[in-house]
C-alpha cells in the first residue's frame, strides 16, 4: 500500500494536512484484525494521526488515535515498545484532564 509512503513524504514536505488526509486513507483501508503485515506503518499512522489531531486542537480525536495506536501494541513484549505505549498512555491521560 502506498497510502503511508504518501503520508510521509508530506510529513516531510512540511505539509501536515495532506499527510493526515493520507495517514487516514491508510488507517481506513485496512480490515480490522488484518494488521499483521502493516503493524509498523499502522502503529506510525495512529501515532502521527494521534500527534496531528493535537496540533489541531481536536483533543478528541487525539485520544482516539492514540487508543488505537495503544491497542495494537499494549501486548508487545519488546521495553522500548513498551515505552512508548507509555508515553502515549501518559499523552492520553494528559488530554483527558485537559477536557474534563
Amino acid at each position: 500500500c502506498y497510502y503511508p509512503r504518501y503520508a510521509l513524504a508530506y510529513d516531510a514536505l512540511g505539509r501536515p494536512d495532506s499527510a493526515r488526509v493520507w495517514y487516514e486513507r491508510y488507517a481506513a483501508a485496512l480490515e480490522p484484525g488484518n494488521a499483521i503485515n502493516d503493524v509498523f506503518d499502522l502503529a506510525h499512522a495512529y501515532l502521527r494521526l494521534g500527534e496531528l489531531a493535537e496540533d489541531r486542537k481536536a483533543t478528541s480525536a487525539a485520544v482516539n488515535w492514540y487508543e488505537q495506536f495503544v491497542a495494537l501494541w499494549a501486548t508487545s513484549d519488546s521495553p522500548a515498545l513498551q515505552g512508548k505505549v507509555r508515553d502515549v498512555r501518559a499523552r492520553i491521560d494528559r488530554l483527558r484532564r485537559l477536557t474534563g
